[in-house]
């Protein structure tokens, strides 16, 4: 009982464990009163605006002491609500958080929405096993975190027809419930704090859903890495891609002697490394490709140069191209950016010693990113994302071109013994062997490009390499090194111990 009044409500039918969406709706449920509406009569306004459950701190600060609100677990509601939102907050970074409403059907039948449901990186109810909903089974629309003026709770936002046909969110919680939702919650929880902590420092965006285009994000390739590495819980989200091997590689390099003595020649040193390394990648990728793609691979160097500019190329030339050509140009277009320095620094004696478990990591991670180039654009130009129209394609297409080999690198070749780990990407079967597809008005296109191209003076270090090309007198390569011409001779010129 308060100074105005009766106001229903019970404590019972919350759960620690509760979504501020869940007990918001349900205080409103107790008033018999959309969430929008009681909202706006606490706020002493007419209700206009939706309540945001995304973000929750907008409006939950802003609650003051109303004759409407009920106390709550002995304490004043509005006290009680932002300390819920500070929790939710807590739990669910900003980064991991989902934009839309993830329900478990179940849990809506017995009256409950946690937390954790909110969660990216959860695909399934921790309490059921059961996948989360975020479509309305009525409209097909993906279920808004919003509730509006005549939105009532447990409604979707956009019909307003029930996500549940029960109605027990009043109801008290049971003992076995509570104790079955608190021991799920903590064992989900502490899997996904081991995965967050892996991959936390290398998401620059918000993680993508696994349904669509975005899925195609190197981010996703480091989760699904993370979760394997853990071994987490099974309620955590799995990222499939069709005919890839996803792993995660733990080691250690302890920094050769001498090396910190001079900044100058460990950063030559180290883009050495990297050199070979990008040779015998090189070596690798036309050993599996040179069968079915020898005329191929250079075509869309010739066509569209060392940039990948969407609004000044044709984008038919772009997504007619062969797959594995236009995978193999990304590549090259990002690994050129790294070592373009090494072509400024005074050339190495051929004495100098170099680390081989080094050159083997920049070996892994550059093996991975080719793939990973390859993978995606044969996704996007002919298998999953065909259906999807020009501009999102080439989008998709333009990440590819921002993604770096360092992306599936988490650690730091640095001065002293420290734990490190790279990500395995490899493509399985022989999807790479098949023959191009035969676009004869796409062939032509490049024809004629081509002999448009061939008086053209060659002046970029990352130009496709002429028969004569050679090597200076002063033994630096006068040209890219991994093109599509030989690689011994670079090779031989190193010792790698």
């Amino acid at each position: 009982m308060t100074p105005g009044g009766f106001i229903p409500w019970r404590d019972d039918c919350l759960l620690p464990e509760e979504s501020v969406y869940s007990a918001f709706s349900k205080i409103a449920w107790f008033q018999a009163i959309t969430p929008a509406r009681y909202l706006a009569r606490l706020r002493g306004k007419c209700a206009t605006q939706p309540v945001n459950f995304y973000l929750t701190k907008e409006w939950t600060l802003l609650l003051q002491s109303h004759e409407m609100m009920p106390d709550i677990q002995g304490r004043p509601m509005q006290g009680w609500i932002s300390t819920l939102s500070t929790r939710e907050e807590d739990d669910l970074p900003i980064v991991w958080r989902s934009k839309t409403l993830r329900v478990c059907d179940l849990c809506l039948r017995e009256g409950v929405h946690l937390r954790i449901h909110q969660d990216l990186a959860v695909h399934l109810c921790p309490v059921h096993l059961t996948p989360l909903r975020e479509k309305c089974k009525h409209c097909s629309r993906l279920l808004p975190l919003l509730a509006w003026p005549r939105t009532q709770p447990f409604c979707c936002g956009h019909c307003g027809k029930p996500l549940t046909l029960s109605q027990v969110f009043g109801l008290p919680r049971t003992l076995h419930q509570q104790r079955e939702v608190q021991l799920a919650t903590e064992q989900l929880m502490a899997s996904v704090l081991k995965v967050r902590q892996m991959v936390e420092s290398c998401f620059k965006s918000d993680i993508a859903a696994p349904s669509s285009l975005a899925a195609l994000r190197i981010n996703c390739i480091q989760f699904e890495s993370a979760r394997r590495y853990v071994a987490a819980h099974p309620a955590i989200r799995r990222c499939d891609w069709p005919s890839v091997k996803v792993a995660t590689e733990s080691f250690s390099i302890k920094q050769p002697q001498g090396r910190h003595e001079d900044v100058d020649t460990g950063d030559a040193i180290s883009q050495l490394e990297l050199q070979i390394a990008a040779a015998h990648v090189v070596t690798w990728f036309l050993h599996r490709a040179r069968r079915t793609h020898t005329q191929c691979l250079d075509a869309p160097f010739q066509m569209f140069g060392t940039g990948f500019n969407v609004d000044l190329q044709d984008p038919n030339d772009i997504l007619d191209c062969c797959p594995v050509a236009l995978g193999f140009w990304f590549w090259r277009l990002s690994l050129f950016s790294r070592i373009t320095s090494y072509f400024t620094e005074k050339h190495l004696h051929d004495r100098v010693s170099l680390d081989r478990t080094r050159v083997l990591v920049h070996y892994k991670t550059l093996r991975s990113h080719l793939q990973y180039c390859l993978y995606v654009t044969h996704q996007v130009l002919h298998v999953g994302a065909k259906r999807l129209d020009k501009a999102t394609r080439l989008r998709a297409l333009e990440g590819v071109e921002w993604s770096s080999a360092n992306e599936f690198f988490v650690g730091r070749l640095g001065s002293a013994v420290a734990p490190s780990r790279l990500v395995r990407f490899e493509l399985q079967g022989r999807w790479m062997d098949v023959p191009c597809y035969r676009n004869a008005a796409h062939a032509s296109r490049v024809r004629r490009r081509l002999t448009k191209l061939s008086a053209r003076t060659i002046s970029n270090a990352g130009d496709a390499v002429d028969p004569g090309d050679g090597i200076p007198s002063d033994g630096l390569p006068s040209r890219f090194p991994f093109t599509l011409m030989r690689f011994e001779r670079f090779l031989l010129e190193h010792r790698v111990r």
